[in-house]
């Protein structure tokens, strides 16, 4: 009885062991994946738990000044889109890169399905670059109002130039690898050439929201 119960005993400091290690293994490999992960995955992540639950719209802080409530729904290979909730009537797209937001907030549980679903297998518009989802509005001759680095956004002046930090209004009319060519025209107009005040090449990098 003493030899079983020695052999009980070790059997047991071995079980208790091994799942030791295990915990101890699985806790690494969590901080390793925790460590990879990037905004855009997360924004990605939280889109696909909000398309099922409930949820209440992104408060997104940009790198303008700027804070929107953006209800999310595309997410790209740099950038992100959805309606944005300003109380208005109206509907208002967004199209923001992901490297023009400073900070994101949401609910606790929002977070925590952030985390989770972050190794879901991507859809094909998570492969698209930022100049492609440009590329699209061009195509479509959406008017367009464009924010930029180093202004608020608060007006918009009646010709749709930049002006005090106010956005720029108009069309695109082609889309770089590095730069875009929008058209500015009155908010009132279509694209003509007689309506156009100016051709502005902004470059990608400065654009903080595209609202169309």
């Amino acid at each position: 009885m003493r030899w079983e119960s020695l052999f009980e005993d070790l059997e047991g400091q071995l079980e208790r062991e091994f799942s030791a290690e295990q915990r101890d293994l699985g806790a690494q490999e969590e901080r390793v994946r925790l460590s990879q992960l990037s905004m855009i995955k997360r924004l990605e992540s939280q889109n696909l738990w909000s398309a099922s639950h409930r949820s209440d719209p992104l408060r997104l802080a940009l790198t303008n000044g700027e804070q929107i409530s953006l209800r999310l729904d595309t997410t790209g290979a740099d950038w992100i889109s959805g309606s944005i909730d300003d109380g208005s009537s109206d509907c208002v797209r967004g199209l923001i890169p992901v490297n023009a937001i400073d900070s994101v907030s949401w609910r606790p549980v929002a977070i925590e399905a952030s985390l989770a679903l972050a190794e879901v297998r991507p859809s094909n518009l998570r492969r698209l670059e930022l100049r492609f989802a440009l590329r699209d509005l061009c195509r479509r001759r959406y008017r367009v109002r464009v924010a930029l680095n180093g202004g608020s956004s608060t007006g918009e002046s009646a010709s749709g130039s930049y002006v005090g930090g106010a956005p720029l209004g108009g069309t695109i009319d082609r889309v770089g690898n590095d730069h875009l060519d929008l058209a500015i025209h009155d908010s009132s107009t279509a694209r003509r050439d007689s309506s156009v005040h100016e051709i502005r090449m902004v470059a990608l990098r400065s654009i903080v929201i595209v609202r169309f």
